[in-house]
Parts: structure tokens; C-alpha cells; sequence
């Protein structure tokens, strides 16, 4: 849950549920694709937006800039997502 918070999501998730990490909690799809988007960008949170947005300057994206996983829990995201697929 403190991950998902990370990510981004706001809804009110289950502790006890063992699915949660597959996205089967009730969120809003926004919520769902930018935490996987998030994940797969290894940068967050990010703010899913339906139209594309106005380019930020540099200084800006310094600023106030994406935090990122570090590179053991990124591969860790990473292949508990692909074993999921692979294997249900």
C-alpha cells in the first residue's frame, strides 16, 4: 500500500487483499495506468492526463521533477509484473 500511495493512488485500498498488486483493487483507470506507467517509466508519481500537455522548461522539470525506484526495486517491479503475465 505505501508503494501504491507512492505511485500516485488515492483510492481507499484492502491491506488483506493479494491481488492488490495486480491492479485488482477499485481505482480509477487514471490511477491504474499512471501507477504502471510509473513503474514502467521508473519515475513518480506521474499524472495520467487524457490530452497531451504543454512541454515543461528545464528548470521546472528540475524542480519540481519525478522521483525514481531504485534499480533493485525497479527490476523487482519489473519481474513480479512479467511473472504475473507469464504465469497468472
Amino acid at each position: 500500500i505505501k508503494t501504491a500511495r507512492a505511485l500516485g493512488v488515492t483510492s481507499p485500498l484492502d491491506p488483506g487483499d493479494p491481488t492488490m498488486a495486480l491492479g485488482t483493487g477499485e481505482m480509477t483507470l487514471l490511477e491504474l495506468t499512471a501507477a504502471y506507467a510509473a513503474v514502467a517509466a521508473n519515475a513518480y508519481p506521474l499524472e495520467a492526463h487524457g490530452l497531451p500537455r504543454g512541454e515543461q522548461g528545464w528548470f521546472e522539470r528540475l524542480a519540481t521533477g519525478p522521483s525514481s525506484f531504485s534499480r533493485g526495486t525497479h527490476g523487482a517491479m519489473e519481474a513480479m509484473l512479467r511473472q504475473a503475465v507469464q504465469s497468472g
